[in-house]
């Protein structure tokens, strides 16, 4: 349709000289953005037409394998389609690529989880049912199917999903290490209160590192004085005094929170006396 109407602007272009010049323009405008876009639809990146039928193609052919050829071929082009439409001057359609590029990293990196088990209808079936258990308000039940779910499949998406809602259950009834057993390996894979959950336990485990390796995004989706005091003492604990006094700094803004009390708490030892760390304390 898009193209016909692209063809069919050209053709009235032909009688430019019966209509106003101002009209010539807006069709010549017009049959221009169609065709382009209509080629750009063409090409094999995703989420575009041609992205599809390229993911279609890879995944007949090589299985989930080829759902990640796909995206890996998807970022490929659309870097280079980018760079090239920069180069000509059309820097809105460039930016479109960049953001088609940073949405297919974002998906690639989850589908390193993707395995067979995500492409049986079964264990698709069961995890609806599961989820439907727990919207009914069946905890047990639903914990129990979760639980059941990951024995099964050992792998993939459907293997994470499951590890989520069964860690934040888990969480939810007390059971806060075994969440944490159930979320840590799949801490890449995780998405809003079950990454600030997993950012939580974390700390409480010491694992300081994943501590920091979540804030950032923790804090982006629950901008609260706790994520950000657990991150300073995470940094504190890490002897890191920078970044331990910035999050401190950011929890007192946001809460009822005494930045000289809390610094003396134990998780700060390393950076007591550290000069970033002391700077951060300071009256503003």
């Amino acid at each position: 349709m898009v193209l016909l109407l692209a063809l069919g602007c050209y053709f009235l272009l032909y009688l430019d000289t019966l209509l106003p010049s101002f009209l010539v323009v807006a069709l010549r405008l017009t049959a221009f953005i169609n065709v382009f876009w209509t080629v750009v639809n063409l090409l094999p990146i995703l989420p575009l037409d041609g992205g599809q039928l390229l993911r279609l193609l890879l995944e007949a052919w090589f299985g989930v394998r080829g759902v990640r050829a796909a995206l890996a071929l998807s970022m490929v082009l659309a870097l280079g389609v980018s760079v090239w439409l920069f180069f000509q001057g059309l820097a809105l359609a460039g930016m479109l690529l960049l953001l088609l590029l940073f949405e297919n990293y974002q998906a690639w990196k989850v589908s390193s989880y993707i395995a067979e088990s995500d492409g049986r209808a079964s264990w698709k079936n069961r995890l609806v049912q599961a989820e439907e258990l727990l919207f009914a308000g069946n905890t047990p039940r639903a914990l129990e199917e979760f639980l059941e779910i990951r024995r099964g499949t050992k792998e993939g998406l459907i293997f994470a999903e499951a590890s989520q809602y069964a860690g934040l259950l888990l969480y939810k009834e007390g059971r806060r290490k075994e969440a944490y057993d159930l979320l840590f390996p799949i801490h890449t894979a995780l998405k809003g209160e079950a990454r600030k959950v997993l950012h939580e336990l974390a700390y409480e485990e010491e694992n300081d590192r994943l501590v920091a390796e979540l804030s950032s995004v923790c804090f982006q989706e629950y901008p609260r004085a706790e994520v950000a005091l657990i991150t300073a003492k995470a940094y504190g604990r890490l002897g890191q005094g920078r970044f331990a006094g910035g999050w401190l700094k950011t929890a007192a803004k946001l809460g009822e929170i005494d930045a000289q009390s809390i610094a003396k708490d134990d998780a700060f030892a390393k950076v007591k006396g550290n000069r970033d760390f002391e700077d951060f304390l300071k009256p503003s």
